[in-house]
């Protein structure tokens, strides 16, 4: 049985309702830890629903010219010599927000965490080859910058590393914020 789309946003919205009510009242309580595992509030296909509204929210299409512009928020952040800047990325839940990349060093560099690309955020890619599920880091290689999308899903703090072998132990750590 199909749902309409009304019938979708209604019940999204009465899930996002309950679930952000329920995790204010649990960040009041405590606040989670970086060794703390972590549960997706919403079933996948909600997921997909509400990562599919986001793009028609941030990208107006022109398809006499065959290109689209992004109209949603936009942050930058540099890697550099064993640190983040800055060193927390905060992301408004249930939105696309174009991130650029900027490595200044002459090392390669990774940008992610395992459970933030599981369960706080999800690139969004106009080619299915491009973001594999199980990606974890966005690589950035040395003196280059990139530009990635990412639909921030449940809120929380995240780790975020490099994972090139002794970067993270060196200080290239911080926190992905969704909020």
């Amino acid at each position: 049985m199909s749902m309409s789309p009304f019938w979708r946003f209604l019940l999204c919205t009465c899930l996002l309702t309950s679930c952000s009510a329920d995790f204010t009242r649990t960040t009041q309580k405590e606040t989670p830890t970086p060794q703390a595992k972590y549960e997706p509030l919403l079933p996948p296909e909600i997921y997909a629903f509400l990562g599919e509204q986001a793009i028609m929210s941030t990208f107006i299409r022109f398809p006499e010219e065959s290109r689209a512009a992004f109209i949603g928020e936009r942050l930058e952040v540099d890697l550099d010599n064993y640190r983040f800047s800055p060193k927390q990325v905060h992301l408004k839940a249930w939105t696309i927000t174009q991130i650029t990349l900027s490595n200044t060093s002459h090392n390669m560099h990774y940008f992610g965490g395992r459970d933030f690309f599981k369960y706080g955020a999800e690139i969004i890619s106009f080619s299915k080859s491009l973001a594999p599920p199980e990606l974890t880091h966005i690589p950035v290689a040395a003196n280059s910058s990139r530009i990635v999308y990412l639909f921030a899903k449940d809120p929380g703090e995240y780790p975020l590393n490099c994972n090139v072998p002794k970067h993270t132990q060196l200080g290239m750590k911080g926190s992905l914020i969704v909020e």
